[in-house]
């Protein structure tokens, strides 16, 4: 198993099994917000691990504890995909209110989408989200693929960058039920294989949108 880190910044620890990558110019050019460079990385695993077979993306605040290369067996052969299913909400209607309660300053964005969704006939309660902290892929899955870029286009569209909404509503939309992609089962909270930290910079990050 090759851990691999797509990374602006430089090799801060020459004793690491982590092998830096730099993130492509293309993506830097993009925009200077790091969740939207974080987000193509995420949903583009295609594009950045052609040469494998698997890919497990981990969110920089988790640190891996113990070896998750089983999580490529838990994977849906019908989606290609496996995450934790999120524990804090019921459905995306109640997650934007919490989002918009917590960070006004985005409340234009999710506005917005959420119209959108209604309009589109996006029920409410539907099922959970799924925690994008984790995501598992069988990079040869074209199904996997065709979620990515449906995701990534919903995200960019909107400029809310809360890609739990997108994603929820893209599989709505391709007639996804979760239960198929949650199959990592419990949660990133309490998983004895991840450790959670704080970002550092979520707060300069998301004042820059």
């Amino acid at each position: 198993m090759d851990y691999i880190l797509y990374t602006d910044q430089p090799k801060i620890n020459e004793n690491t099994i982590w092998q830096y990558r730099n993130i492509p110019e293309k993506v830097l050019n993009m925009s200077t917000n790091g969740k939207v460079r974080n987000e193509y990385v995420r949903t583009h695993p295609h594009e950045f691990f052609a040469e494998y077979d698997y890919s497990i993306y981990v969110d920089g605040n988790l640190q891996i504890m113990s070896d998750i290369s089983a999580w490529i067996c838990l994977v849906n052969s019908s989606v290609g995909m496996a995450m934790h299913p999120y524990p804090l909400t019921p459905c995306i209607y109640v997650e934007a209110h919490l989002v918009i309660t917590a960070r006004p300053y985005l409340s234009g964005g999710i506005k917005k989408q959420l119209k959108h969704y209604r309009k589109e006939g996006f029920p409410k309660n539907i099922g959970g989200l799924m925690v994008t902290a984790v995501i598992v892929t069988d990079l040869h899955n074209k199904k996997a693929k065709e979620i990515y870029e449906a995701w990534w286009d919903d995200f960019m569209h909107w400029k809310s960058y809360r890609d739990q909404l997108s994603l929820r509503y893209i599989l709505w939309k391709l007639n996804i039920d979760t239960k198929r992609i949650t199959t990592l089962g419990g949660n990133t909270f309490d998983s004895p294989k991840l450790r959670r930290h704080k970002h550092t910079s979520e707060k300069y990050i998301e004042n820059k949108i």
